[in-house]
């Protein structure tokens, strides 16, 4: 958020709402549904709430320009790659990512092990973009965005 002339530094606050209830009603090999009755003020009426629990992800902004440009001018790109996404049922143009489910990777060895799988590339210089969740109404995958570049 800023203001003319000023910035702030956004922060996320943690909550402490009660969860009066929680009980996991579905195991895969990628994630796990809870459902979870929560109070939502003190003396309400809990409310229902089914959370996909999941791996978090990184993804990469894979910039080149100049001379690594395939552009005839030089112009900057951002490298894409085309996957299948079965919940869309479509083949779909995104940037390069990946879960970090290796115990213990950080998610900047991550970046580079999905960086180079992806698109057979390796960058020089990276830079952290962004943390985010994904789809917080509905899953707990946070996601680290990186800006890879000298490609």
């Amino acid at each position: 958020m800023s203001t003319r002339g000023q910035a702030r530094e956004l922060d996320d606050q943690r909550d402490s709402r009660q969860v009066t209830a929680s009980q996991q009603v579905w195991a895969g090999p990628i994630f796990t549904i809870q459902d979870e009755q929560i109070a939502l003020a003190p003396g309400a009426e809990p409310v229902r709430r089914q959370t996909v629990a999941h791996h978090d992800a990184v993804s990469i902004v894979a910039w080149r320009e100049g001379a690594d440009s395939s552009q005839d001018d030089g112009a900057a790109e951002i490298l894409l790659v085309r996957q299948y996404r079965h919940p869309v049922r479509a083949d779909l143009w995104e940037v390069p990512a990946g879960l970090l489910d290796v115990a213990g990777e950080a998610p900047a060895v991550a970046a580079g092990r999905e960086l180079a799988e992806e698109t057979d590339y390796e960058a020089g210089t990276w830079h952290t973009l962004v943390d985010y969740y994904a789809s917080p109404g509905f899953t707990t995958e946070g996601c680290r965005s990186f800006l890879a570049r000298d490609l």
